[in-house]
């Protein structure tokens, strides 16, 4: 609903599912000799509003109301100043004061559908606090037509920003006791990482005992993995790691299946061993031990230890990899390789194991698992010609298109308000998928759920 971790394929299903509306990126700077008729205090005013919106993500309300001050004093009716204004007092549960910027916002920019579903949740805030935020939320946004926040919203999406966490030295070396919180940093900063850092992590992972965090880091690298010799090292690390936790939680399937296909080529046919390792792999009963809400839990509280101050968007953007994004695919990749050298009874393994390990993945909560599984479930069923498993698959997809469609519509809208975006994300990472479910929408024909 949530770095997009980067370019890749595991970033470009975060921005599909969107499991969070969620951080306001922080710009800085201004000039104290603008004045408000001069050009450049329209890019004064877009840094103060900027900085309100990430205070108040912060929970810095005073901070809010002093950048939003300079702008309304200067601009009275700034539509931008007065949704952000609104916001906050919202947050604050001061519903006079939310009641009167929303009149003036109302005024300044009437018709825009941010403000008439933020005029309903005030309104409901103020009667039934008691229902929370998310609830009274979805009722508003259908009250008022499901409206597609990637077409119409009062900030821009430059005030979004899902994913980019500077991690800088001194937030480094506050993790220096836990070699946990510092493999969540380095997650969060593996396109900056430096030699050093990489080092550590190939002396670390081999001895890793969390299979969640092993998952994460050895996924992770997938996508980002420094030059030779350290990227060899790190396979090596990797391999050793997984050989080690596979013996240790056999129940897990999505250990085996990382440990079999390790960091080979996806053109690589199998070979019968693979073949063998892979049918154990897919006979493990769980696709992993541990849910998605856990370790996201786990991880939040990490840098909530080292002093983030909002730390569920860093939380959700580490914790994501442990969905094991880049495995499954690979497997595909490889079995429809392999499809032209084996024997029919032979194709007929190889699709069943795919089969068995799709299965497995669509039964998981969240939107990206559920949509892995189904390509292998589809592509096993297209290999052995099975045209009611195939017709079962696609009237699936066509459910999860749906749920995907209608959270990119809503996901896009920016709501600065950091109790509605914490109950949005932890309903997310809970149960994405009945989460997605009120927000369900039919896609166009020609929709793609790709940016």
């Amino acid at each position: 609903m949530a770095h997009a971790p980067s370019s890749s394929a595991p970033g470009r299903w975060l921005r599909c599912v969107g499991l969070c509306l969620l951080a306001i990126v922080c710009l800085t700077g201004f000039s104290e000799d603008s004045g408000p008729d001069a050009p450049e205090f329209e890019q004064e005013a877009a840094r103060r509003v900027r900085r309100a919106a990430s205070a108040a993500m912060e929970r810095d309300l005073a901070t809010a109301r002093t950048e939003l001050a300079f702008v309304l004093e200067r601009l009275p009716e700034d539509p931008r100043a007065l949704y952000v204004l609104a916001c906050v007092e919202l947050e604050a549960g001061r519903h006079d004061e939310a009641s009167r910027a929303l009149t003036r916002l109302e005024r300044a920019a009437p018709g825009t559908p941010e403000v008439a579903i933020l005029r309903d949740l005030a309104t409901a805030r103020g009667l039934h606090p008691e229902l929370g935020w998310r609830q009274p939320f979805l009722q508003a946004w259908r009250r008022h037509g499901s409206p597609d926040f990637q077409e119409a919203h009062l900030l821009p999406q430059d005030l979004m920003e899902w994913g980019t966490f500077q991690v800088d030295e001194a937030l480094w070396r506050r993790a220096a006791s836990s070699v946990e919180a510092r493999l969540v940093l380095l997650l969060l900063d593996l396109p900056e990482a430096g030699s050093e850092r990489w080092r550590w992590l190939v002396q670390q992972l081999p001895g890793l005992e969390d299979p969640a965090l092993s998952v994460m880091v050895i996924e992770a690298l997938r996508s980002r993995t420094p030059p030779e010799p350290l990227r060899t090292e790190l396979e090596e690390a990797a391999r050793q790691n997984l050989a080690r936790l596979v013996k240790a939680h056999p129940r897990d399937m999505q250990l085996r299946l990382l440990a079999t296909l390790g960091s080979t080529s996806p053109e690589t046919p199998f070979t019968p061993k693979e073949l063998l390792a892979l049918e154990t792999a897919a006979g493990a009963p769980d696709w992993r031990q541990r849910s998605f809400q856990q370790v996201y839990q786990q991880v939040r509280t990490r840098l909530e230890t080292l002093g983030m101050k909002n730390p569920g968007p860093a939380a959700f953007s580490a914790a994501v990899w442990y969905l094991g994004g880049g495995g499954p695919p690979l497997l595909r990749q490889r079995a429809k390789a392999s499809r032209e050298k084996l024997s029919h009874a032979e194709l007929k393994r190889l699709s069943d194991l795919v089969e068995r390990v799709g299965v497995c993945l669509s039964e998981q909560s969240t939107l990206l698992e559920h949509m892995v599984g189904l390509m292998l479930m589809g592509s096993a069923a297209e290999w052995m010609e099975d045209t009611l498993k195939l017709q079962h698959v696609q009237a699936q997809r066509a459910a999860a298109r749906r749920l995907m469609h209608g959270s990119r519509r809503v996901s896009s809208g920016s709501f600065p308000l950091r109790s509605l975006m914490d109950e949005l994300l932890e309903t997310g990472v809970r149960d994405e998928r009945l989460h997605l479910s009120d927000y369900s929408t039919e896609p166009p024909e020609d929709w793609s759920p790709l940016p």
